[in-house]
């Protein structure tokens, strides 16, 4: 007597439609950005030619993460059972993931060097730039609950391939009014006109550059009150909100716990899209790679505790207060990375042009203290990933031990 086929799972189905959309849009994004990288390298244009080359391996990275996601839908349609739930025992590998990263950051930094190891430095920046998100999600997931393999992949590309474009648009759509009004402010500045009617008559200032000009424009401190507004206010309150979309789908079968690692996983997806994508072949790499690093952590745990607050509204809790306790401390931790960043680099540019009649006091604290601050929050997240899981899985456990020795009979 022949067993019964396992039946076809619409998961498994929707799981495989998914990895073959997505990585073929990505191959083939990386397959056009490589033909007009070649026409800019034929045409003697090098510096066209590296930064296509560069972003061709990032969507290439792009397209080999569905790959997973096309093997898990295929094993399903095919009649395979699912996967049992996992969660990885071995305390080293985690451990070892984090020691590749500073080894990997100094590859880096020497294959960008040597202009000759363009083709070797684009994967060593794809390594370090999945190193931190791959801790991420493994310090997550040995610390909490065992989650199936299938569930995991679909919440890391929803972070991956998701997350960025609804988030874009809608940066992009409150960008705009917020440029608008910087610009309807500084027309009517006295010092703007001084400073733009040279350049637009084509006499320039002697002694000062275009450069320099353009850099005076931004540290006007109408432009600084718009981007401090914008990069540490709007887009923290918009990037906090989409990347609960690994969990909102499936938010009433999720425990705490689960709803929490969810949201890491979705999390460190959203961040492998950036560390990919806002970096530069340059001198500059190394020091944006260590910052990257810190920020796929803080993305994570910022995601993962949002995504616990959603956990406390569904299921008749109705934890209203948890939910927005938990969102604005997300908030106000991306914010924080946000306004460190931004403020690091606005000193360390008038340090150059001295634009701002700032105390050397203050810039020095900024030099000084934002490394400190965006240390500390990489520290932060590092610790309170597997923390939380931890915390969260032992509650549940607790609790389903309570309710079921309640269940018996006395």
């Amino acid at each position: 007597m022949t067993e019964p086929a396992t039946p076809v799972r619409r998961a498994d189905v929707a799981l495989l439609l998914l990895g073959l959309a997505g990585t073929g849009l990505n191959l083939s994004g990386a397959l056009g950005t490589l033909a007009v990288t070649l026409v800019a390298f034929l045409e003697g244009d090098s510096q066209a030619a590296s930064l296509g080359t560069w972003a061709s391996g990032s969507l290439l990275a792009m397209a080999l993460a569905g790959v997973p996601a096309i093997v898990l839908g295929l094993r399903g349609v095919f009649g395979r059972p699912p996967d049992p739930p996992l969660r990885p025992a071995a305390g080293w590998i985690p451990a070892t993931v984090g020691l590749a990263f500073p080894i990997a950051l100094l590859a880096g930094a020497w294959t960008l060097a040597h202009p000759d190891l363009t083709l070797i430095a684009i994967p060593v920046h794809i390594a370090t730039a999945v190193l931190p998100v791959a801790l991420a999600v493994l310090l997550v997931q040995a610390a909490g609950t065992a989650i199936a393999l299938r569930r995991l992949w679909s919440q890391f590309l929803a972070g991956l391939w998701g997350m960025p474009i609804v988030a874009v648009v809608l940066e992009v759509a409150t960008l705009v009014p917020v440029v608008a009004i910087t610009v309807i402010g500084l027309s009517s500045s006295a010092d703007i006109r001084r400073m733009t009617e040279p350049l637009l008559q084509g006499t320039p200032v002697p002694g000062v550059s275009l450069d320099e000009t353009v850099l005076r424009l931004f540290l006007h401190p109408l432009v600084l009150v718009s981007l401090f507004g914008y990069v540490s206010g709007l887009v923290p309150l918009i990037e906090e909100a989409v990347k609960t979309l690994s969990v909102l789908p499936i938010a009433g079968r999720l425990t705490p716990s689960q709803a929490f690692q969810g949201g890491a996983v979705g999390g460190a997806g959203y961040a492998l899209f950036e560390a990919l994508f806002l970096t530069q072949p340059d001198p500059s790499w190394l020091t944006t790679m260590i910052g990257r690093g810190g920020a796929s952590l803080m993305h994570a745990f910022t995601a993962a505790i949002t995504c616990w607050g959603i956990s406390q509204v569904i299921g008749g809790r109705r934890r209203w207060g948890r939910l927005a306790l938990a969102y604005l401390m997300s908030v106000g931790m991306h914010a924080t990375w946000n306004a460190a960043a931004i403020g690091l680099g606005i000193v360390q540019v008038n340090m150059e042009i001295g634009a701002l009649d700032l105390p050397g006091a203050w810039e020095t604290l900024v030099v000084r203290g934002a490394p400190i601050l965006l240390s500390a929050l990489s520290l932060t997240a590092l610790v309170g990933l597997p923390l939380g899981a931890l915390r969260l899985r032992q509650a549940e456990t607790a609790r389903n031990r309570s309710t079921a020795d309640g269940s018996l009979p006395g």
